[in-house]
């Protein structure tokens, strides 16, 4: 199937200076894109050139078959058929509602095609209020189907959930999830938030230092981080220092079989691999609790291994602590993501039980 939108070798530059190189991407037909990252990383200015606010230096974007950025050109925004919901919405502040999302369009389907937007949101009946009579979630709904009003190719949002309370954030952002789905829209997010962007998006493009490190599901990013890099950024986790020698590989939790090359390298681990349960009789403790982080729904614990290596247990709370002290510590078998030194790429490894 051809991509609805397609980046081919693209950089991106300011003088002498590259934010964003050699990138190479592909969106489906309705699909929706995370492009996620931490600050400076590029996202923000990708998110741009698809919409045709910034030049490409080198490479190129077509958009619905259409060639609309290369080293030789740039097709104006109001030529590529986006959508763009912004940060904090931008709502234009003396149009009621209605007009807003009607904002642009003409001919005998604007008054149709305003109203099926407003109904998608739920928000049919706030069309003569103002944006200043909205809550920030409604506000962030309205910029939502102004987006979608014109039937765009794709739809673009820029950290569109900035402000919100978390609560307010995550049923805003699910409400719109599947508003676009509903519309069969293709979409593009950009965020820092990995919550967000795995609990939004169909496939999650992680960027560091202007380049596309990894695109994948989300369980494939959390689970299988492609390199080094992304597994410290994705998740909460612990890389370990370990070695394998002759089929066993070693690291300070403990000793397991491993069918893959000897040599050393790091273990990635994270909070939900593990078992944390007090000592039970004459058993030797191998693992000490120093803290427990009350979360509300779930308990978070640094445990130290040998003294000095500290991992995080994540336990469900079930009204039971556990007191600082010895504990017996037990890593649940499963997948784990091996980095060996000297390879750019982890490889997955089954370990524990």
């Amino acid at each position: 199937m051809t991509p609805l939108l397609s980046i081919r070798d693209a950089s991106i530059g300011y003088g002498s200076n590259l934010v964003v190189r050699e990138v190479n991407l592909e969106v489906r037909q309705g699909e929706i894109l995370a492009l996620l990252g931490p600050s400076g990383c590029g996202k923000t200015t990708l998110l741009r050139a698809i919409a045709g606010f910034e030049p490409l230096r080198r490479g190129s974007i077509d958009l619905a078959g259409e060639r609309v950025s290369d080293e030789t050109r740039c097709v104006p925004p109001e030529r590529r058929r986006i959508g763009m919901v912004f940060q904090q919405g931008a709502l234009f502040p003396h149009m009621t509602v209605k007009r807003n999302v009607g904002f642009g369009l003409s001919g005998d389907a604007a008054k149709k095609r305003t109203e099926e937007a407003l109904a998608s949101v739920g928000l049919s009946d706030l069309a003569a209020r103002y944006p200043d009579q909205l809550s920030g979630g409604q506000q962030r709904l309205v910029a939502l189907a102004r987006a979608l009003a014109p039937r765009p190719n794709v739809i673009l949002l820029d950290e569109p959930f900035v402000g919100l309370d978390i609560g307010l954030r995550e049923r805003i952002r699910d409400q719109v999830g599947e508003t676009l789905r509903t519309a069969g829209a293709t979409a593009v997010l950009v965020t820092h938030d990995q919550q967000e962007a795995f609990g939004f998006a169909d496939r999650v493009a992680v960027m560091q230092a202007g380049k596309v490190v990894q695109t994948d599901t989300p369980p494939r990013i959390y689970e299988q981080p492609a390199t080094l890099d992304v597994a410290r950024f994705v998740g909460a986790g612990r890389l370990l220092p370990a070695t394998i020698e002759e089929g066993r590989l070693s690291c300070a939790l403990g000793s397991w079989p491993a069918t893959t090359a000897s040599g050393q390298g790091f273990l990635l681990v994270r909070p939900e691999n593990f078992e944390l349960r007090a000592l039970a009789g004459a058993q030797k403790p191998a693992a000490r609790l120093v803290r427990t982080h009350y979360l509300g729904h779930d308990l978070l614990h640094d445990v130290t291994l040998d003294g000095s290596t500290v991992v995080q247990v994540r336990t469900m709370n079930l009204g039971q602590t556990l007191e600082p002290g010895p504990v017996h510590l037990h890593l649940r078998r499963g997948e784990f993501r091996w980095f060996p030194d000297g390879l750019p790429a982890g490889v997955q490894l089954t370990l524990g039980g």
